[in-house]
């Protein structure tokens, strides 16, 4: 029998009211035993967030025409039963917030089509809410046994500290009214059933006071007791201010998240992380932003920040890490990361089919990195980078062109096609006329022919012709999206510079020095990078018979890397 823990990540303990979500409770293994031993042949998992044990049990149908399904039963860490002589055939652990996973939790319960609403503390928040989830049957090729499948409900249920549980709606349903939810419960931010809604009286009176402190909207984030400001700045649920407003339009909001603030800039669409205290710990110049703990030692926590809104694999790929203290633990040039071991390190590798790579950085007790085990990473990128870039991108260019080959095959194909019924259709009209010739002559008449003529076209040069222009447009359009991409490290290769040039004869930190020749090796290996692209693309056009001329972008950043290092 297999036990399988899911770990979500736990939040810091502040002394803040806003904070006191729901502890982790740990799994006690005599109670454990216990349920092992009343239930001997079911499987047992342990949710440690929310404090609940789920029992799994499989059942054989008196029918054996069906195959065997599962019904769920849930306990408390103590090992009582939430919802005695109640089974239910899929069971979710859901959160009023998708970023605080544990703040206001609730169970979503199905037994087959009919669903409710669960409370942590045993309580049925919800009437039965029928007909919101469909089923189908289906029957095994092999064994010919048949199941029963039940759907995705057509209506998400949701909860809102200030509205309730409700039905929301996915994005590409059409505007059809949810059915209504009737409910006397709401649920603490616990998951603890109560009579009384959860948000404060004050709130009003809290919004309109810091509306006229900050001169701009205010916004209540209702899971988590927080005010956001439309400047950047987060308070807490007393209008204590968590978080500054943002200087330089950094961001234009900020919200709590795991015992940070995650910042959005809305303009760029890029993320960052502030300390609630205000102090910037990662920039704000990711496509996303994650806290990830380790589910084998969940006192390991790291931000993994990705560097690009769609990568070559998933989200996670070439993506940096962040100690808890906001220290840049792996730069974004080393390929896919899988996690953390307090025994070997960050687990990293190229691409799905080479070898694993561990990089010797270690974090301490605090989550943040520990330099007595660790081991300096060389933050200038790695050629290894430039050429997988340089792969892909080519790979993409040679997929394209084939993709335009098939095109101007098919289209060939096509005229070769309406070609042969326009000689089809030409000789059955001689036929035609022929054989009414045939009868004319017999009958000493005369007639006249009025088959229409067909011209052919040719098609061998047009498929060409057609594969290179796609191809020709491919690599302009690649040409100019890469000079868009150049403005950004241009103007932080040009900063840093200037910097260097500066403090050339001053006494710097080397702190301060470390985060400037970082800055500005970033700068200089994403201009490289750049650089390479853009020729690449002019040399591919030229292959292709066209001429892209190089651009003021190009020759900028020719310049740039020729400059010496001050």
């Amino acid at each position: 029998m297999r036990r399988f823990v899911i770990i979500i990540i736990s939040l810091f303990t502040f002394f803040t009211p806003i904070y006191a979500q729901r502890p982790i409770t740990e799994e006690d293994e005599n109670v454990t035993a216990e349920i092992f031993k009343k239930y001997p042949n079911q499987k047992v998992y342990y949710h440690e967030e929310y404090g609940v044990y789920k029992i799994e049990e499989t059942i054989t149908p008196k029918n054996s025409k069906y195959s065997d399904y599962s019904l769920y039963r849930l306990l408390d860490s103590k090992g009582n039963e939430l919802f005695p002589n109640c089974s239910f055939t899929k069971i979710y652990f859901c959160s009023a917030d998708g970023l605080n996973k544990n703040y206001y939790p609730y169970i979503e319960a199905y037994l087959e089509t009919t669903m409710w609403a669960l409370s942590l503390d045993g309580q049925w928040l919800t009437m039965p809410i029928k007909g919101n989830v469909g089923s189908f049957k289906t029957t095994d090729s092999k064994t010919q046994k048949k199941s029963i499948y039940y759907s995705a409900p057509e209506y998400p249920l949701k909860y809102s500290p200030e509205s309730g549980f409700y039905l929301g709606c996915y994005t590409y349903q059409k505007k059809k009214k949810a059915p209504e939810i009737k409910s006397a419960l709401w649920i603490d931010i616990n998951g603890n059933s109560t009579y009384k809604s959860p948000i404060p009286e004050s709130k009003d009176k809290i919004i309109k006071m810091l509306e006229e402190r900050y001169k701009i909207g205010v916004l209540y984030d209702a899971a988590t007791h927080t005010y956001r400001v439309v400047n950047g700045a987060l308070c807490d649920e007393n209008g204590n201010e968590l978080v500054p407003p943002a200087k330089d339009n950094e961001c234009t909001w900020s919200k709590f998240y795991q015992g940070y603030a995650l910042v959005h800039n809305a303009q760029t669409e890029k993320y960052g992380i502030y300390s609630l205290k205000g102090e910037r710990l990662i920039p704000v110049e990711h496509f996303g932003i994650e806290l990830r703990q380790e589910y084998k030692d969940k006192k390991y926590k790291y931000f993994i920040c990705h560097t690009t809104a769609k990568s070559t694999y998933d989200k996670n790929y070439n993506a940096t890490i962040y100690d808890m203290a906001g220290n840049m633990l792996i730069p974004p040039y080393y390929g896919y990361i899988y996690g953390y071991s307090n025994d070997y390190g960050f687990n990293m590798q190229y691409d799905y089919a080479s070898n694993q790579l561990f990089f010797k950085v270690f974090l301490d007790e605090n989550s943040i990195l520990d330099p007595s085990r660790s081991e300096e990473i060389d933050y200038s990128i790695p050629e290894a980078y430039f050429a997988r870039i340089k792969a892909n991108e080519e790979r993409r260019i040679e997929e394209e062109r084939l993709a335009a080959q098939r095109r101007a095959a098919a289209e060939a194909a096509r005229i070769q096609r309406q070609q042969a019924w326009q000689q089809l259709a030409a000789a059955v009209g001689n036929l035609a006329t022929n054989v009414n010739n045939a009868i004319n002559q017999h009958s000493g008449s005369r007639t006249y022919s009025t088959t229409p003529t067909y011209s052919r076209s040719t098609t061998a040069s047009s498929s060409s012709s057609v594969a290179n222009t796609t191809d020709i447009q491919h690599c302009k359009s690649y040409y100019r999206q890469w000079e868009s991409k150049a403005g950004h490290w241009i103007n932080n290769f040009t900063n840093e510079q200037a910097w260097f040039k500066a403090n050339k004869n001053t006494t710097v930190s080397q702190l301060e020095l470390t985060g400037h020749q970082r800055s500005r090796s970033d700068a200089r290996a994403q201009l490289k990078n750049i650089q390479s692209m853009l020729q690449n693309y002019r040399s591919r056009a030229a292959k292709a018979g066209g001429n892209i001329p190089k651009g003021n972008i190009e020759s900028q950043i020719d310049a740039l890397l020729n400059q010496p290092n001050y």
